[in-house]
Order: C-alpha cells, then sequence, then structure tokens
C-alpha cells in the first residue's frame, strides 16, 4: 500500500473576510427577530391591539423568557463581533440556566393549553394528544391542509 503526501494548502487562500461575519452573525440574529415578532405579533407581542387577550400568567412569562432568548442570541453575536469573548461565555452560563428555565416554561405552557382546550392547526384536537396514553409519541401529518392554512382576520 502507498502512501502519497499532498502539497501544503495555503491558509491565506481559504481565510474567510472577518468582517463578513462581524455582520453576517448579527444580521442573521435580528432576522430572526424579526421573524419571531412577525410570528407572534396578533397572538403576543401586539396582542392589545389585535383584541387578542392572553390566557394567564404562565402565558406571558412564557413569552417574555422565549423573547428574552432571542434578545441573548443577538447580544451574544454582537458580542463575538465586538471582540468581547469573555463577556460572552458569562452570558454562555446565563443562557444556560434560561435554556432549562425555557424547557420547563415550555412543557407548562403546552400543558396549560391543553388544558384550555386549545390545540395549534396541526390536524389534531387537543384531546387526541391524551387519547392513547401508551403511545411514546403523536404523529403529526405535515403535509395536513390546515397546516398551511392562514389564521382568519379577527
Amino acid at each position: 500500500m502507498a502512501t502519497a503526501a499532498l502539497p501544503r494548502s495555503n491558509p491565506q487562500r481559504f481565510a474567510v473576510n472577518g468582517q463578513v461575519d462581524n455582520y453576517f452573525s448579527p444580521g442573521i440574529a435580528i432576522l430572526i427577530l424579526v421573524t419571531v415578532f412577525v410570528g407572534f405579533a396578533r397572538s403576543y407581542f401586539l396582542a392589545g391591539v389585535f383584541r387578542a387577550p392572553l390566557p394567564n400568567l404562565l402565558i406571558h412569562i412564557h413569552g417574555a423568557v422565549f423573547s428574552s432568548w432571542i434578545f441573548l442570541l443577538i447580544t451574544q453575536t454582537l458580542l463575538v463581533s465586538a471582540g468581547r469573548v469573555d463577556i460572552h461565555r458569562w452570558l454562555g452560563l446565563v443562557g444556560f440556566g434560561q435554556a432549562c428555565l425555557m424547557v420547563i416554561l415550555g412543557v407548562l405552557a403546552a400543558s396549560n393549553s391543553l388544558a384550555r382546550g386549545f390545540a395549534p392547526r396541526l390536524g389534531l384536537r387537543s384531546q387526541d394528544l391524551l387519547r392513547h396514553p401508551h403511545r411514546r409519541h403523536v404523529h403529526v401529518d405535515v403535509c395536513h391542509p390546515d397546516l398551511f392554512r392562514l389564521p382568519r382576520p379577527l
């Protein structure tokens, strides 16, 4: 068996311009913020404007913590772009705690929605999630026509 040595690659040839990363990552994070705002504007951020009151305090807390996660994402990308990796690492630990809190709040909010009889448009009723307790997962048909139907204006 023969072994062949490859010529050394020129690292400067493959170098990525750091300026692009300094704008790309924060730009994507801000785009995510805009997407979240547009997606939850009617039901959370601008709920009072659309007369869509939130059901209880748990949903307010859930929305605030999940929204702060997006702001943490923007802050983290801006800190790395600014070269403040020390603060970025410290906030990473804060983010770990927040991620744990998000899991708990996500389960509580989903359980609360189930108790209120609310289910997303996935072709399921809220009762369907509890109908077969022996199953380990719920099958959701991603091609269901209700999944892609836009909400009706109020």
